[in-house]
């Protein structure tokens, strides 16, 4: 910390003056020595906060040896660069301008096939009509 506790004194007196000669005025002896006293302490506790904090803040770094300060950093760092795949993509573009609509899978890697548009063929739901009325109540009995 910077100093010493003579200064959490000094700013806790700096506080309390004011604080007695402005509530001495309108109020008894006691009361304002009180807020004198709460305006002290309130005072002494935030300079002493103020000054920890400083010191922390104003703290010269601490120099290490390249080695342990080698292995205390591993993975502290993050590479956020993309590698370089310009060849690939103007690749890729070149075979979409080339013949387009063609797809490109693993099964046909070699070659280019001229697939268009399939809508899917799902299988249809088909209900029999005409069932036997004892059929129906066995199916429902043996559902619950």
């Amino acid at each position: 910390m910077t100093g010493t506790w003579r200064w959490n004194i000094v700013l806790g007196f700096v506080a309390a003056i004011p604080t007695f000669l402005v509530s001495y005025a309108s109020n008894p002896l006691g009361v304002s020595g009180i807020r004198a006293v709460y305006a002290f302490t309130a005072m002494f506790v935030l300079s002493f906060a103020l000054r920890a904090m400083l010191g922390m803040a104003l703290r010269p770094p601490v120099l290490r040896d390249e080695a342990g300060a080698a292995e205390e950093n591993k993975g502290g760092q993050l590479d956020l660069t993309t590698p370089d795949e310009t060849d690939d993509l103007t690749g890729m573009l070149k075979r979409q301008w080339e013949a387009p609509g063609a797809v490109q899978t693993p099964e046909n890697s070699g070659q280019q096939a001229d697939v268009g548009f399939q809508p899917l063929q799902p299988p249809r739901l088909t209900s029999v009509k005409q069932q036997e009325p004892g059929k129906l109540a066995e199916a429902i009995r043996s559902m619950n």
